[in-house]
């Protein structure tokens, strides 16, 4: 008998290959998908404020977003207000006497009192000048007499001022006499100690 032949191998159809799948380009995350994603080890505020802080140049208007804090100089200010206010009133009080929101105040001698003149008016009287300085601007009068107890006045000065001089007349010859000054400042008045002089012959 004749050699049969090995049957053929029947080859599969041909199926067409699948079209080539194009890779999609990379796509480069925005800032708020790199650092937004949720991280338990930290929290979300923190995360919020990474992504839409000035590193990211995205502004963050969200309830979460933190202002950088600024100190006020508002203290600063009124305190360096008061502290030169305060100085002021220092400076007036010490060169010019009491500050002028006292409304015053009492005034202080600070000079005096002096017997600056004698006069003979005739032989049977004697004038004397009494001088003093205050602090302030005061009306000033002398009260004198033979002892501790005055008794005589001298008209209050016309008007205020710091430098005083008062008259006393009609004075009798070869007489000791008390005096002491007194001061007004808006309705304080304020005396001195006691003095004394004597008149000539």
């Amino acid at each position: 008998m004749p050699a049969q032949s090995p049957p053929q191998q029947q080859q599969a159809p041909y199926q067409p290959q699948a079209p080539y799948q194009q890779q999609a380009p990379y796509q480069q995350q925005s800032p708020y998908q790199q650092q937004t994603q949720y991280n338990p080890q930290q929290g979300w505020a923190e995360q919020q404020q990474r992504a839409y802080g000035p590193q990211s140049g995205m502004p963050y208007q969200g309830a979460y977003a933190t202002a950088p804090k600024r100190q006020s100089r508002m203290p600063l200010i009124i305190l360096l207000v008061v502290l030169v206010i305060a100085l002021g009133g220092f400076a007036y009080w010490a060169f010019m006497g009491s500050p002028p929101w006292s409304g015053g105040g009492s005034a202080t001698i600070t000079m005096g009192p002096f017997i600056q003149a004698v006069s003979d008016n005739s032989s049977s009287t004697r004038d004397v000048t009494i001088t003093w300085e205050t602090n302030t601007d005061t009306t000033g009068k002398v009260e004198y007499g033979a002892d501790t107890s005055y008794g005589s006045s001298s008209p209050w000065e016309s008007g205020d001022t710091k430098k005083h001089s008062v008259e006393l007349t009609g004075l009798t010859p070869d007489t000791r006499y008390h005096y002491r000054v007194i001061n007004s400042k808006n309705g304080n008045e304020v005396q001195s100690s006691d003095y004394t002089f004597s008149t000539p012959q």
